[in-house]
């Protein structure tokens, strides 16, 4: 309950005239307790259904505008890449793993060879 105006000036009197010297003394705290942990058991079930980007990139290259205007129907762009090498799967920009590029019935897959070390939050 805070102090009202006249009280802090009655104690502010008080003190000037050598009355009610204030007592300084160290605070004292109860001993610190560990806080009870609750286990939960991990599962993803909650967050099986959040949508994630999983990116393949099968390589880059650079143009200039006038190379991008005189593409056409049939047109080759080489990328950095070559037939045969590791492509990298990104899942939110984070590496998830190294693969392959692979047709199936006419479709591109990629065929999981490595998955890279995930760091655990807070490691260096």
């Amino acid at each position: 309950m805070p102090l009202t105006d006249e009280e802090i000036q009655k104690l502010l009197e008080a003190m000037a005239a050598g009355e009610d010297q204030p007592r300084v003394e160290k605070a004292r705290f109860a001993p610190l307790q560990p806080a009870p942990v609750a286990r939960v058991k991990a599962s993803f079930d909650r967050i099986a259904d959040v949508p994630l980007r999983l990116v393949t990139e099968l390589g880059r290259t650079r143009l200039k505008v006038k190379e991008i205007l005189e593409l056409k129907e049939g047109s080759l762009i080489t990328l950095n890449k070559l037939a045969g090498e590791a492509v990298e799967v990104r899942v939110n920009g984070i590496l998830l793993a190294t693969g392959e590029v692979v047709v199936i019935n006419d479709a591109f897959g990629v065929r999981i060879n490595n998955l890279a070390d995930v760091k655990e939050e807070g490691q260096d």
